[in-house]
């Protein structure tokens, strides 16, 4: 029995040994596993800010004192601010515990968004003199301004007319207080000079530009290049600028040429002295119409108009007559003054 006794105890001790020799063994592996536990900035895992190695069961945590706290960058309509942790489909906030380690594991920070409230900027435009405020606005970031008020304009000078082209700088998207200035383009004035003799009657006229009195500078017909260009001469004296045949050419004015012109009063000096076109013998006369200064129109003069060809059969009558007539210093006047009539 005793011997039994021995033998049982022997066995329970073995047992415990092995059973303590195995739980040593455990907690010694257990004492030696560690895990790596990564924080990054974002989903991309491009930023590492903190990697630590922790014993698995134990509780990994972000040092803030040692390490910035994550941020993100705003965007034009949201401010981003920073809420905690994400890994896999699990969000843990800033101030919640992190799980215990059981393996390597990754932690992405996470970030609220905040919609702002847009920045505004005061645009201005102004006058080339940059002073004179044409229109003022208040404008959120990143929109377009446009201009609200009326077209700018510029006062012409003797020399030059001006013409709004548009602002300086080129207008983009807000991002700060700005002044945008009008600017013009400019155009040289074009006179129409007129020029009388000694007794104060018209003489002609011709365009020109203001340089040292508006010098002169007659352009002639054959210099146009275009109907438009054509149109726009004033040729000397009496004549005028047609366009015929694809050709600018000079041609006595007619008398309705010369009525008003854009002028509020035309001159009744001007009207009489008009070069009618060569019919007729010239016996018509440019003057005004009656009861009215501003209309210049051809007039009869009050004998009786005879055409050439009348005048000629007089003349070939006359000749053949001629012997019948016995006076010669008679016949020789009537004979010249019908030849004068009939070839000038």
């Amino acid at each position: 029995m005793k011997k039994i006794l021995l033998i049982i105890a022997s066995a329970m001790l073995a047992v415990a040994a092995v059973v303590t020799g195995v739980i040593l063994i455990l907690q010694l592996d257990f004492k030696l596993k560690t895990y790596t536990v990564n924080f990054y900035q974002d989903e991309n895992k491009e930023v590492l800010l903190q990697s630590s190695v922790v014993n698995i069961g134990d509780i990994a945590s972000y040092d803030f004192e040692t390490n910035k706290t994550p941020t993100k960058a705003s965007t034009d309509d949201y401010d981003y601010t920073f809420n905690g942790w994400i890994s896999g489909d699990n969000t843990y906030e800033v101030d919640t515990t992190l799980p215990k380690v059981r393996s390597n594991i990754d932690y992405v920070a996470s970030f609220i968004s905040v919609k702002k409230d847009l920045e505004k900027f005061v645009v201005t435009f102004v006058d080339e003199d940059g002073t004179t405020i044409l229109d003022t606005q208040n404008l959120a970031k990143g929109s377009i301004p446009t201009y609200q008020g009326k077209t700018p304009s510029k006062d012409q000078t003797i020399e030059f007319t001006y013409e709004f082209s548009g602002w300086t700088p080129e207008i983009t998207a807000v991002s700060q207080n700005t002044t945008y200035k009008a600017t013009y383009s400019s155009s040289t004035r074009m006179y129409n000079a007129k020029f009388y003799d000694e007794d104060g009657n018209f003489d002609y006229e011709y365009k020109c530009v203001w340089d040292n009195g508006c010098q002169k500078e007659l352009k002639k017909c054959e210099d146009a290049k275009n109907y438009d260009e054509c149109k726009n001469i004033v040729a000397p004296t009496n004549k005028q600028c047609i366009y015929i045949n694809d050709e600018c050419k000079e041609q006595y004015k007619d008398c309705e040429s010369y009525n008003n012109n854009g002028k509020e009063q035309i001159e009744q000096s001007v009207c009489e002295s008009i070069i009618l076109n060569d019919y007729l013998f010239n016996t018509d006369k440019c003057s005004f119409e009656s009861g009215n200064p501003n209309k210049c129109v051809r007039k009869k003069e009050k004998n009786v108009q005879i055409s050439k060809g009348m005048i000629f059969l007089s003349y070939v009558i006359f000749i053949l007559h001629l012997p019948q007539v016995k006076n010669v210093l008679i016949r020789t006047q009537f004979a010249l003054l019908l030849k004068n009539l009939v070839w000038n």
